[in-house]
């Protein structure tokens, strides 16, 4: 138990400095340096003000938003629509809850830290698991998270701005790859980064895909009968949430 909560504590200094140089980064990129500054749009053009009126849509309808892309409060004359492309409905329910307590721009800031934390704490853990040194696994954490991708998207593409869970897609399909893939820990936990890849954009899912395709037919060549059909039923059950 002792060398159990030394690692712990171990892990758990790395990951936190980890984090709290991703937040300076964060703050110092988007120049927001107390809580006030949170409730300022950091822009306004283009797909900037569709993705706050998401959030402003979805923290109206509630429950409502899961099921459909029209909202009768705002868009006058007529409606706002969301029916264009698919939209990451359970990103901007959230959002949008979080919009009623604490404003809409506040909310889709604070989104933005969160993947930016996000995105800092699983390229940490990643890199862990793959046996890297805690400095190099900071590292790893840090770039990821201060990646010129989501700072040049921001708000105007804020759901494929969000690649905190691309780490987590890494980790499964080196699970996939496994000769011996099967059912179990494993398994499932494949299928619930690919339900909540989809859930949050659709192009990382097509990603998602499109290598678990690949994966799923290098096991044929190689007659791992099991573990292609494993690797399917991951691409089955991820799938199913699109619909």
């Amino acid at each position: 138990m002792r060398r159990v909560r030394q690692f712990v504590r171990k892990e758990g200094a790395a990951l936190a400095i980890t984090l709290a140089v991703s937040l300076v980064g964060w703050a110092f990129c988007w120049n927001i340096w107390s809580p006030a500054a949170l409730a300022e749009p950091v822009e306004y053009c283009c797909d900037a003000m569709f993705s706050l009126g998401a959030v402003k849509s979805y923290g109206d309808r509630g429950l409502g938003g899961l099921v459909g892309a029209a909202n009768p409060f705002i868009g006058a004359p007529g409606a706002a629509h969301w029916n264009d492309f698919p939209i990451e409905d359970v990103l901007y329910f959230v959002l949008g809850q979080l919009g009623r307590l604490v404003g809409v721009v506040a909310a889709l800031t604070l989104g933005a830290l969160a993947s930016v934390l996000l995105a800092a704490a699983s390229m940490f853990v990643l890199a862990r698991r793959l046996r890297a040194p805690p400095p190099l696994a900071m590292l790893l954490g840090v770039v990821l998270s201060l990646n010129p991708f989501f700072h040049y998207r921001t708000l105007q593409h804020f759901g494929p701005a969000l690649h905190w869970h691309v780490p987590l897609c890494i980790l499964a399909w080196l699970w996939c790859s496994s000769p011996g893939f099967r059912f179990g820990p494993r398994f499932w936990g494949a299928c619930a980064i690919a339900a909540l890849t989809a859930m949050l954009n659709i192009y990382f899912m097509n990603y998602l895909m499109l290598v678990l395709l690949l994966i799923g037919a290098w096991h044929l060549v190689r007659r791992r009968w099991r573990a292609a059909r494993s690797t399917v039923l991951v691409m089955i059950l991820g799938m199913t949430v699109l619909v």
